[in-house]
């Protein structure tokens, strides 16, 4: 499952906010032709000796939250650790008390209790249900701290790789879900905002998964894709070394 390079983070603006963007924008622009072979730099056609890269997959922003409300609901048949069973526990508890308090609460002024025959009617009768989502999003604030960490210690290398490659499944959400707090949109931003931060002079390869593009990928899934981050598939060349980079999801359901 493959994509896209940076471009070195070369771009400027005329004001701060826009550099910022820019310059993200610029670190996931990739270059648009496929195939080769492509050349990162002309020294590095030969083979000069031993380099170093480093290689993260399913960063998959999301993922925690989903999959922890799916096994606190009972829809998903899988084991947590100890800790962190009793995190989301301690939420989910949190939530429902309050929910449950909120329900006893008048539903208005003075008085208002009387209307509703002082029993809370249906607000009462969901005070269990909370959405997991909500409650369960400080997971995602550690999804998101964890690949902050993985930034600053490959800024740390030493020596620096001569490049980064995230194999895949960047996000959690599918391309059918674009809006919305948890929609592909918001964490494809997180994900391109976090990975800016890469030193610009350590590539940043970005690869696609079926998160990424589906399950069972089409033009437009790949499109949204390749504007975000590059193309889908690439060949290049780094120290008389020939890298090739597929968008294997093609290869698992190419009907569309």
């Amino acid at each position: 499952r493959r994509t896209s390079r940076n471009t070195g983070g070369n771009s400027s603006s005329n004001s701060s906010s826009s550099s910022s963007s820019s310059t993200t924008a610029a670190r996931f622009a990739g270059s648009r032709r496929r195939l080769g072979p492509r050349v990162v730099d002309a020294e590095l056609r030969r083979w000069s000796g031993p380099f170093t890269f480093v290689q993260l997959a399913d960063t998959q922003f999301g993922l925690a939250t989903s999959m922890a409300g799916a096994i606190a609901a009972g829809k998903l048949d899988m084991s947590m650790t100890a800790g962190l069973r009793a995190d989301v526990q301690r939420a989910i508890g949190a939530a429902k008390a309050a929910k449950a308090a909120k329900a006893k609460q008048p539903a208005g002024d003075s008085g208002a209790g009387d209307r509703s025959g002082g029993s809370g009617g249906g607000d009462r009768q969901q005070s269990s249900s909370v959405d997991y989502d909500q409650v369960l999003s400080f997971l995602y604030d550690r999804e998101l701290d964890f690949s902050r960490r993985t930034v600053a210690a490959i800024n740390a290398m030493v020596p620096p790789p001569r490049f980064v490659v995230v194999c895949g499944d960047l996000v959690n959400q599918y391309p059918k879900t674009q809006d919305g707090p948890l929609g592909q949109r918001q964490q494809v931003a997180d994900f391109r905002r976090i990975f800016s931060h890469v030193r610009d002079d350590i590539r940043l390869l970005c690869l696609c998964g079926n998160h990424d593009v589906g399950d069972r990928p089409n033009s437009a899934s790949i499109a949204r894709f390749t504007e975000r981050f590059g193309d889908d598939y690439f060949t290049f060349l780094f120290g008389g070394v020939q890298f090739v980079a597929l968008n294997s999801q093609l290869y698992k359901d190419a009907t569309d």
